[in-house]
């Protein structure tokens, strides 16, 4: 036997599949929505079934029934390293929890552009690299060969810091197999990921658009904090121009991301949540912290930290006294985080966008798809005019 996708909400291409293939026939190939399945090299395979066993949805029903308050501790918090902080997506917090095992010459994986503008795991030993891993990267990113480095890293003992989506940190665990002690795991509340596909046509639109080729030497920022936290903007660098810079609620990709729209179809009923029982630590922003706690809010991000292990809570406290933090409930967190314990609904919208996508004008049918009616703009009107 092999692995075999009959559902594709039953795959969420963490690619340990392909991680754990001794024979390398477990091929992730992109899709026609451009989200990466395993394609199996028949004439490689010995059936060995390590691909099924590795599986990290295979324990999904693990995590549907725990309860993500149970020892967790969560707090409001601050990297006082302002500079650090503001490169950062929310309160700068991954930063000092890599930093921290850098230091101890440990290494650190996450997610970071490259040169062609697509997303991908990789290794950072230095801290002059850590720049790459910063900010949020609303792409899934290809974690294809990531899982052997990290178990390489591992069996010299060496403190090794993993990044990435509930997922992708489920899908490291199974791979892995045992619990390594100088393992730490950091997921974030994730709200789904979207196509690298789409990514790669809405870059190549905007470049069409602009008549500029996109820099390859400056990275974008889906969270350029230019206008503040809580009004984030998109911004791509352009070559001889200046750059794309859009507010997150303007921007075509980012409104159908966040209108669940290009999402991939695992992501509609997530397996991994909660993560209790997968990470040492969860990251997020904190929304809703101008209300609840004013005092830790001054507009250049907060961020909300569970932690679910002694691991986690040791590393947290290894960096504590370079916080401005504050103690709160899980409830508090998961007010303003529904992404933190519940799957996004599919929208009707869906299957019509990535039916015309690569026919259409990605920037047309973007506008197309997300869209309001008049009636939803005049009751939203309404409604702001009532509340104020």
């Amino acid at each position: 036997m092999r692995i075999e996708i009959t559902d594709k909400k039953d795959c969420c291409g963490c690619a340990a599949c392909s991680n754990i293939c001794s024979q390398q026939c477990v091929d992730m190939k992109q899709d026609s929505e451009g989200f990466s399945y395993p394609v199996i090299d028949t004439d490689k395979c010995t059936g060995c079934e390590a691909c099924i066993r590795v599986c990290p949805i295979k324990d999904a029903d693990k995590n549907q029934n725990l309860t993500a308050q149970i020892d967790t501790d969560a707090y409001a918090c601050i990297n006082q390293d302002e500079d650090m902080r503001m490169k950062s997506s929310s309160g700068g917090m991954f930063a000092l929890f890599a930093q921290k095992i850098l230091s101890a010459k440990g290494t650190v994986y996450g997610a970071a552009f490259t040169s062609d503008a697509s997303v991908s795991h990789v290794r950072i030993e230095k801290e002059r690299d850590l720049w790459k891993i910063l900010g949020s990267k609303y792409v899934q990113s290809n974690t294809a060969s990531i899982y052997r480095q990290v178990k390489k890293d591992l069996d010299t003992g060496a403190k090794v810091l993993f990044s990435g989506t509930p997922c992708q940190c489920a899908g490291l665990k199974k791979y892995l197999a045992k619990d390594y002690k100088n393992l730490y795991l950091i997921d974030f509340i994730c709200h789904g990921v979207p196509s690298p596909a789409v990514w790669e046509e809405y870059v190549r639109a905007l470049e069409l658009r602009s008549g500029f080729r996109r820099d390859s030497q400056n990275v974008p920022s889906f969270r350029d904090k230019t206008k503040g936290w809580i009004h984030f903007m998109i911004k791509i660098p352009f070559q001889n121009a200046a750059p794309y810079h859009q507010k997150f609620g303007q921007d075509l990709y980012m409104r159908t991301f966040l209108k669940n729209i290009s999402l991939r179809p695992s992501c509609y009923k997530c397996r991994c949540k909660p993560s209790t029982n997968i990470s040492d630590i969860t990251l997020g922003d904190f929304w809703g912290i101008k209300k609840c706690l004013p005092e830790m809010f001054d507009d250049k991000g907060t961020s909300a930290i569970l932690i679910h292990s002694p691991k986690g809570k040791a590393l947290f406290q290894k960096v504590a006294d370079r916080t401005k933090a504050r103690q709160v409930t899980y409830g508090l967190i998961a007010k303003h985080n529904a992404s933190l314990y519940r799957s996004v609904q599919m929208p009707p919208m869906r299957k019509f966008f990535f039916g015309r996508f690569r026919k259409d004008n990605i920037l047309d049918l973007m506008r197309k798809c997300t869209r309001e009616n008049w009636v939803k703009r005049c009751i939203k009107a309404l409604l702001s005019y009532v509340q104020k």
